[in-house]
């Protein structure tokens, strides 16, 4: 999303059809039945601001040919970046073969992964991802949402030796402070290693 700017995010579940749009600090942008990602990308333009187009359920393993072509389509609109999330479904197998259909599809459009750590498969698929080619991934502090948790994935890259542009150890005092404030363990696994776990070390 561009800097200082409003941001929208629009989901596509079938086809081209958008199921739902969330807008911050943008006024005037509303998604009706019928809409279409085309309707909500150029509101979006008209406005000065950027657009993610996310496409859930993207991972299960009947939708492979349907979501290569979701994102043939999407990519012609040039939004800001396309997401491809996962709602639990997903494995290795079924990241890689999506993958392999989409990331040279996408081109140039950024493409980004949302992946759910509820079955524990999250560190699994990432490291998928990133052999695949992908270099976005979005995470949540502390895992709280079911996602993958900011400070887990940055753990991997560290073990991997993969330079990301961000302060693990932020993110470790970030989702202790937030553990606190819940009063209960967070879902996240890694940040309880702290800030200097051992290259090489298990999570």
């Amino acid at each position: 999303l561009r800097e200082g700017a409003g941001a929208a995010w629009a989901k596509v579940v079938r086809g081209d059809q958008v199921a739902d749009l969330v807008s911050a600090g943008v006024s005037g942008i509303d998604v009706e039945a019928g809409d279409t990602a085309r309707d909500v990308v150029l509101a979006a333009r008209e406005r000065g601001v950027g657009v993610r187009i996310e496409i859930p359920a993207a991972f299960a393993p009947d939708r492979i040919d349907e979501v290569a072509d979701i994102v043939s389509s999407l990519t012609a609109l040039e939004p800001d970046a396309i997401v491809l999330v996962d709602d639990g479904t997903g494995t290795a197998l079924t990241v890689r073969a999506v993958l392999q259909e989409t990331v040279n599809r996408a081109r140039p459009v950024p493409l980004a992964v949302r992946l759910d750590d509820r079955s524990g498969l999250a560190a699994a698929n990432a490291l998928t991802v990133l052999k695949s080619g992908v270099r976005r991934i979005d995470a949540a502090l502390g895992g709280i949402d079911g996602s993958f948790a900011l400070e887990d994935l940055l753990h991997l890259c560290d073990q991997l030796e993969v330079a990301v542009p961000a302060d693990r150890s932020a993110a470790v005092r970030a989702a202790l402070g937030v553990e606190a404030a819940l009063g209960s363990q967070l879902p996240g696994r890694t940040y309880r290693l702290g800030t200097s776990a051992p290259s090489g070390g298990t999570s």
